[in-house]
């Protein structure tokens, strides 16, 4: 509206305009003396007049802040800071300081890492002239160990499956027990699959409600019951087992699965 083309020309126009603003819209102050307090000597101005930001401490007393890493040290309140939330400082003059409910505590740089210090160039030692001569340095290359994974290395891996193998061979000849019991060794079992396999049916109990009765798997119930519709040879002599003994019998059948 002034016709202001340049930062120039507008200054020149806002040095003119405020003036007459003022002097149509000032108003006086109520106490014309200065209202500025002295600052409480109390209060940490440093502290304040800061950036802030939460932390957790880690279980080695460390504080992770800015690719830094603080260490905490014990006080008189504490003997260490683990898993306490505390907050981090950085104060003006770039210094770090850690708050812990209203306390300033002054933190150290940590350690490097193991990690950091195998990286780390090694520093050649000087020699000196007087020094006494050391012996020469065996120069015939090393073979560094190599770490091999079981399962991923064949020689290995078949030597890890012919210890298992023997063990449970020998775990048989004493007699031990390979994997959990069968659910048919429960005290009173046999009864109890009796009673509700006859309550398994159409208008009865379905099999999954039926394996939380007897708090087994479903896939437990279903070999049961697949067991149980094996033909019975009528003309055979001998008495035909249970479901139960058949079970108990089948050495190769999978340990159970409780429901």
């Amino acid at each position: 509206m002034a016709g202001a083309a340049t930062i120039g020309e507008a200054t020149k126009i806002l040095e003119a305009f405020i003036p007459r603003f003022n002097k149509s819209f000032g108003v006086p102050a109520a106490q014309p003396e200065l209202v500025y307090r002295l600052v409480d000597p109390e209060n940490d101005i440093d502290g304040i007049l800061c950036i802030k930001e939460k932390r957790r401490v880690a279980k080695d007393n460390t504080v992770r802040y800015n690719r830094h890493t603080l260490q905490l040290f014990p006080n008189k309140e504490r003997t260490s800071f683990a898993r306490a939330h505390v907050e981090v400082q950085e104060r003006l003059d770039g210094q770090l300081r850690v708050s812990y409910k209203g306390t300033i505590l002054t933190p150290g740089e940590a350690p490097p890492l193991a990690a950091f210090l195998r990286d780390r160039p090694q520093v050649e030692t000087l020699q000196y002239p007087n020094a006494d001569p050391e012996e020469p340095e065996d120069t015939t290359p090393r073979r560094e160990p190599q770490h091999r994974i079981w399962y991923e290395d064949s020689e290995m891996k078949q030597l890890h499956c012919g210890l298992i193998k023997a063990g449970m061979e020998r775990a048989c000849e004493q007699g031990k027990r390979i994997g959990r019991p069968r659910v048919t060794e429960r005290p009173e079992f046999t009864q109890r699959f009796a009673d509700v396999i006859h309550r398994v049916g159409p208008g009865g109990l379905s099999r999954r409600k039926a394996a939380i009765e007897l708090a087994i798997g479903y896939a437990t119930l279903k070999r049961l019951l697949d067991a149980q519709k094996q033909p019975v040879d009528i003309n055979a002599t001998e008495p035909q087992q249970s479901i139960v003994d058949l079970h108990c019998n089948d050495r190769n059948s999978f340990a159970e699965v409780i429901y």
